[in-house]
This record gives C-alpha cells, sequence and structure tokens, in this order.
C-alpha cells in the first residue's frame, strides 16, 4: 500500500476454476461502483496441477487474474461473477491509516510485567 490515502492500492491476485461453458469475471464493490476484471492471466500450473489436464490450448488457461483497486473507506465486498450469477467471495473493511498505525505502535508494557521477566 502507498502513503498516501489519495494513492493507496490494494493488489487482487489469484485464479478461479469454473466450467469452461461459462462466463467468469472477477469484482470489488465498494458500494458505490462495481469494478469488474477479466480472469485473462495465463495459469498452466493450475490446469496441470488442479485438473491433471495438459495447459496446451486448455480453455481454462486463462483462469488467473491480477489488478489493483484503490483502498476504499468504507466497507467493500469481494467476488466472482459467473454465469451471470455474482458470488461474495470475501466481505470487509479498510482500515484508516489512523487504525494501522494505531496497531504498529508498541503496547506498553505493565509495571507487573516488567518485573515478570
Amino acid at each position: 500500500m502507498n502513503d498516501t490515502a489519495s494513492d493507496a492500492m490494494l493488489k487482487f491476485h489469484g485464479w478461479m476454476l469454473y466450467e469452461p461453458i461459462y462466463r467468469a469475471t472477477v469484482w470489488v464493490d465498494d458500494g458505490e461502483q462495481r469494478h469488474s476484471f477479466e480472469l485473462t492471466v495465463e495459469r498452466p500450473n493450475v490446469v496441470e496441477q488442479k485438473l491433471g489436464e495438459s495447459a496446451d490450448n486448455h480453455p481454462l488457461r486463462r483462469c488467473g487474474f491480477q489488478f489493483e483497486v484503490p483502498v476504499f473507506n468504507k466497507p467493500f465486498r469481494f467476488g466472482f461473477r459467473v454465469n451471470g450469477q455474482s458470488i461474495t467471495v470475501l466481505e470487509g473493511q479498510w482500515l484508516t491509516h489512523q487504525q494501522i498505525a494505531a496497531m504498529e505502535q508498541p503496547k506498553k508494557a505493565s509495571i507487573w510485567q516488567r518485573f515478570k521477566k
């Protein structure tokens, strides 16, 4: 993630296997807009390892995705759309820079914890 809130980006990457007769996309919904992305990254290793088939000219060879979206300061959903049906995979809330900074600050030890060592 970048340092400034205005240009902070989150990268998604992975793969999804689906029935080759269907069309599939990946999406991130920020509550105001749904950002959709095609499965365009070639992943022959996934076809060979998960399906046990040769990846040469396989219809699911391009089952991977990789994209970036801006970090939103509101709840979001991530999912797939297959054959016209949306499937939510993850729901969450982006952390603000203040929340991240608070988690990164070392916690103060109590007097009891200092003498217990």
